[in-house]
């Protein structure tokens, strides 16, 4: 069902982890522009939430203030990561897949 990852992807991505675990005064800033060089991610966020699930202090690299207004005010309710909306899975595991959230058919 899921591709396995070529020797090229898995060198990436331990470059990738050997660049964000620098001492780096702006963390999440940093992560996101190593994500745009090493993976070609060139419209990313990084978002913190608060113990209820609730995503706030948003830092995004490439994206509009207004996408962020727009997801902000409503588009929020439609996304299937939203964590409030899966607060059951994210107390099972840190990280989710899309898989994890959805069928392969939505």
């Amino acid at each position: 069902m899921y591709n396995k990852l070529s020797v090229t992807d898995y060198e990436r991505i331990i470059y990738f982890a050997s660049q964000i675990t620098r001492s780096i005064p702006k963390v999440r800033s940093s992560e996101l522009q190593e994500l745009s060089a090493i993976f070609g991610y060139n419209h990313t966020l990084f978002w913190l939430a608060d113990n209820q699930g609730q995503l706030k202090d948003p830092i995004n690299y490439n994206i509009s203030d207004r996408m962020l207004t727009d997801y902000l005010d409503g588009n929020y309710n439609l996304d299937f990561l939203y964590p409030p909306h899966k607060k059951d899975l994210f107390k099972q595991k840190n990280v989710l897949r899309l898989s994890d959230v959805i069928t392969h058919e939505q």
